[in-house]
């Protein structure tokens, strides 16, 4: 899966499944015949005999429909219409305001989901309306000013942002590494997921550096997380020491999972000492809950890489005192993807926490999964 073009495809994806969850009329796999009724539903908007503005505002209007794929067929025809300036301020109120200020199918979907999916679909139309006629660098500054906007749903449009100026190529790497040194947090991450995204040597050199710099110059973990997760993907020998700098000075945040993978990533050999010193020396007890990710974490990584040490954290883990760490140690051994987990997770079913039996239960059945397709993937 490309994680650039997919990002929304995602969103729309987890939205089908929660739906189905919560709404009784979305029950059940969507037919093919639904989502051809809810393309039908465009169609006789477009085919009305009322004035072309008219048709636009309805089309407009359905993109706050409660209909999971009305939404989409609204927008792949109202970006083969003309729109007016009214109705793209129109658009970008739907974007910025509508979680605020809107009770339709929409906000119905938001709060079943988390995923604001009219408000995507929005976006897409509005950017597409907007860059069209725009020059590449012109059109990678509006993108860049989308990241940086606040409102509804900022991440999703920053994200949504950052997609389409990857698509723009190594032409928006300039502006793109501007945005990355010299943005707020969140365009920062928008900017630096486009270059990783685009890949060239000079976009991937900028964010190796820039997140090196975050390692040493910053405490926020949300840069230091985001730093990881691109050095880890980048393989660089040179974030090694001041992600491990990290790592001891952030051991109980919640975030220290992305340094953790970074540093296995980057060199798995060189990670044992430390991760060992991690289980040996930072158990979690009940004045220490906080070093709960940095231990489960540390031990999943060990056991992945066949030491016992990782399997003997595991094992305490599920026999702690500390219910933090036996509600959250079945998801760890279910990552290791290993046959041992099995006795691990069933032991943690006839908990007298019934959090930790829902979550062991959940983990062994996807464990028994993983292992079944594993299984068959060796034939």
């Amino acid at each position: 899966m490309n994680y650039t073009t997919d990002r929304w495809s995602l969103c729309l994806a987890w939205a089908v499944v929660a739906c189905a969850a919560c709404c009784p009329a979305m029950a059940g796999p969507v037919s093919p015949e639904y989502v051809e009724q809810q393309r039908a539903v465009v169609n006789a908007a477009l085919a009305q005999e009322k004035p072309a503005e008219e048709v636009t505002y309805d089309l407009i209007e359905m993109l706050l429909s409660e209909d999971l794929f009305v939404p989409r067929f609204a927008a792949e025809a109202l970006k083969e219409r003309e729109l007016s300036e009214r109705q793209m301020i129109h658009l970008s109120n739907i974007v910025w305001m509508v979680p605020f200020g809107r009770d339709e199918g929409c906000i119905r979907i938001l709060q079943w989901t988390g995923s604001d999916v009219c408000s995507k679909y929005a976006w897409d139309v509005l950017a597409h309306h907007t860059l069209r006629d725009l020059p590449a660098e012109a059109q990678v500054q509006w993108l860049i000013g989308q990241m940086r906007t606040v409102g509804a749903s900022p991440q999703r449009v920053a994200w949504a942002a950052s997609s389409r100026a990857s698509k723009l190529g190594a032409v928006a790497v300039p502006a793109l590494i501007r945005a990355l040194e010299r943005e707020g947090t969140l365009a920062q991450q928008a900017a630096g997921g486009a270059l990783m995204d685009i890949g060239t040597t000079e976009a991937q050199t900028a964010v190796a550096g820039w997140s090196i710099h975050t390692l040493e110059a910053y405490d926020n973990p949300l840069l230091w997380q985001q730093a990881a997760l691109w050095l880890g993907r980048l393989g660089s020998a040179a974030a090694f020491e001041p992600l491990e700098r990290v790592l001891w000075a952030h051991l109980e945040s919640t975030h220290i999972w992305a340094v953790i993978d970074a540093l296995v990533t980057i060199d798995a050999k060189r990670t044992v000492a430390p991760l060992v010193r991690v289980v040996g020396e930072h158990q979690p007890d009940d004045d220490h809950v906080e070093l709960v990710t940095a231990y489960l974490r540390a031990a999943t990584a060990l056991a992945r890489m066949g030491d016992e040490r990782g399997w003997d954290a595991l094992e305490v883990s599920a026999a702690s005192p500390v219910a933090e760490l036996r509600r959250k140690a079945p998801f760890a051994a279910f990552a290791t993807h290993d046959e041992r987990a099995r006795e691990i997770l069933t032991g943690l079913t006839g908990d007298e926490d019934e959090q930790v039996v829902s979550q062991a239960e959940y983990w062994l059945t996807e464990l028994n999964r993983t292992l079944e397709r594993m299984k068959q993937g060796e034939q």
